[in-house]
């Protein structure tokens, strides 16, 4: 009997396959909720590239700036949650690790005491509002609303206004999909962090 029930259970697929990972950064937001999440944009298999959370390759540590080849394990969960996705990725080798064409500056950022609404609208769902931070490179600049993670390397902390030194990378690409971000920012110092209330 015992057999028989264990014949019934979905099993776990596991493959090896080739993914790219793009040097643009991607924007979306996980399952069941309208955050602004900033993530990698990787193509698995013969697949289209899709948003994967920074963490998502175990084993597999992003630089920002550069694109990658790599082999990875992805294994179908046969029983997957319900809210989440239906694959693990583990990283078998990295085959190559290029830097994009870009241009890298350190420069000063400014982050506000004060948390944005970051509008889904320019994407078609203007339903989705969802608190973000906000950012920018100098004072006489407007405020910037950006996911949380917007910046390598720095936890936003609200209430407190911030001066950043950071690293600027600018991707030279031209993307179709206004959510594949071609600014990134590595955090260097935080120069500074008072309270803004």
């Amino acid at each position: 009997m015992a057999g028989c029930m264990d014949d019934d259970t979905p099993k776990d697929k596991v493959e090896t396959m080739d993914a790219e990972v793009s040097p643009m950064t991607y924007i979306d937001s996980p399952v069941m909720s309208s955050y602004p999440i900033e993530g990698m944009w990787v193509k698995v298999g013969n697949a289209d590239f899709e948003y994967m959370d920074f963490n998502e390759i175990a084993g597999f540590k992003y630089d920002r700036g550069y694109a990658y080849k790599l082999q990875i394990e992805r294994t179908t969960l046969g029983n997957p949650p319900a809210d989440g996705s239906g694959y693990t990725y583990k990283l078998v080798k990295e085959l190559s690790k290029e830097e994009a064409e870009s241009t890298r500056d350190t420069i000063s950022l400014f982050v506000s005491a004060k948390e944005g609404i970051y509008d889904w609208n320019d994407w078609g769902n203007s339903d989705l509002q969802a608190p973000c931070m906000k950012i920018r490179e100098s004072e006489k600049d407007a405020w910037t609303n950006v996911p949380f993670n917007k910046i390598e390397g720095f936890t936003y902390e609200k209430g407190y206004d911030y001066e950043l030194r950071v690293e600027k990378i600018v991707l030279s690409a031209h993307p179709k999909d206004t959510r594949c971000q071609t600014t990134q920012y590595v955090l260097q110092e935080i120069i500074s962090q008072t309270n803004g209330e």
